[in-house]
């Protein structure tokens, strides 16, 4: 039994669905019909940085200190290798590299920034007693950084996972670029009406783009025509993903999770991208409403519209494996029939290198169909009523119910660390002889 996390970098659900109910991405559809679907899950943080600990531990960003540190957390990763799974991480993103804690647990993990950064004499050291996957790498550099493309396509990133695979008992995780801007899809996947020079053209605007995103109006369209080009890319890569999967005899025997860090905005609420405007934290739901589905032989295709979040990724794994560990903020999925609270956190200001400040936490919280963001603002949505949060609540009562209540939900994970730990204490005295 083998489970492989695939994360698609900036994909919102809205596209991916709209593309699937159009046949646009073959492979993900295939993939959804014989899968557990959530329809309506949220992550739960705006960006990398803030999303991925709730992904890989199961605990909200801000729970355990800073989210810029994973130091005492517990990695799913770790849990797996504890139980005799060879644990393989290859990300491809500088937010979740060695350097920032994201290798515990892992007996394989490469992430092609790597090179480029403080790590690369680490990395190098472990791919050379390794040559078929020191090539590969050597190979990215080459072709693919050299073009001035700032991440290797997922075609690479599933080459360096198949080659790294043992022949039963993995746990993996893979990060899929693609979709992340700048948008430069490949030659087959560029629009008919958009030559790859005014591609080049378009997305050098982008960098000014995120401090005055009205600059980008103008071209919106055509971004977003380049951005669900890159979408079929990475349904292309997922496809082959699986076809190679099958030809090894492997895709039988293992637990599938699809999903999606965060989203992207197309100036919906005045911003560009995931940073927000000039860096200021935005938590509106094309942001946070993200891709996700279950594949295993043991679990019947469905399409559930209960609202969940990720941090229930872990625990669900955990349950799905029989793994020992039992502290994790999210529950498990399968068990997961009626909407469950969703708490999004991020710091004020988005610096994406820089320490995260407690002090500057802010947050999203989703509840009985209402949700309240304090990320540029502070504002109340009925998203029942109001997906696209165009129409605030404007009565102060329930805005401060809501903030009550997220905070009340927040301290509820608190009391159970202190139980959790309370209770680990106890069973390590009982084991004391004469105690």
């Amino acid at each position: 039994m083998n489970a492989l996390v695939v994360t698609i970098d900036s994909l919102r659900f809205d596209v991916f669905d709209r593309l699937i109910a159009s046949d646009e991405l073959p492979n993900f559809k295939k993939f959804l019909r014989k899968s557990l679907v959530f329809s309506n899950a949220y992550s739960n943080g705006p960006y990398t940085m803030a999303s991925f600990p709730s992904i890989l531990t199961g605990t909200h960003p801000f729970s355990s200190g800073p989210y810029d540190s994973l130091e005492r957390r517990v990695m799913i990763s770790e849990i797996f290798r504890s139980s005799g799974y060879t644990t393989i991480g290859i990300p491809n993103n500088p937010l979740i590299s060695s350097e920032r804690g994201y290798d515990r647990g892992f007996d394989v993990f490469i992430n092609p920034w790597d090179l480029m950064s403080p790590a690369k004499n680490k990395l190098r050291n472990i791919l050379k007693k390794i040559p078929p996957l020191f090539s590969i790498v050597k190979k990215i550099n080459k072709l693919f950084f050299s073009k001035g493309l700032p991440y290797t396509p997922s075609e690479v990133i599933n080459e360096l996972l198949l080659r790294s695979l043992p022949d039963e008992k993995f746990f993996a995780w893979i990060h899929y670029m693609d979709v992340h801007h700048p948008y430069y899809p490949p030659k087959d996947y560029l629009p008919k009406n958009i030559s790859s020079g005014e591609a080049k053209k378009i997305n050098s605007l982008v960098e000014k783009g995120f401090k005055t995103p009205e600059i980008l109006r103008d071209k919106l369209k055509k971004l977003k025509v380049l951005y669900e080009a890159e979408v079929k890319h990475a349904d292309e890569g997922f496809g082959k993903l699986l076809d190679a999967l099958s030809e090894r005899g492997s895709l039988k025997d293992t637990c599938i999770i699809l999903t999606s860090d965060h989203g992207e905005e197309f100036l919906e609420h005045g911003a560009f991208g995931h940073t927000g405007i000039g860096n200021r934290t935005h938590f509106y739901n094309e942001l946070l409403r993200v891709p996700l589905a279950i594949f295993w032989k043991r679990i019947e295709p469905e399409n559930r519209k209960n609202v969940v979040d990720l941090v229930c990724i872990p625990p669900t794994l955990s349950e799905i494996f029989g793994l020992n560990f039992s502290f994790f903020e999210g529950e498990n999925l399968l068990r997961l029939k009626k909407d469950k609270p969703v708490l999004s956190e991020a710091s004020r200001i988005n610096g994406a290198f820089k320490s995260v400040d407690p002090r500057e936490r802010t947050f999203s919280f989703i509840d009985n169909g209402l949700k309240i963001v304090t990320s540029p603002r502070t504002e109340l949505f009925d998203i029942s009523k109001d997906p696209g949060e165009k129409s605030p609540i404007l009565d102060p009562d329930a805005v401060k119910e809501m903030i009550r209540r997220a905070e009340k939900y927040r301290e509820s994970f608190k009391n159970r660390r202190k139980e959790f730990i309370s209770d680990l204490v106890s069973e390590a005295l009982k084991k004391i002889e004469g105690y």
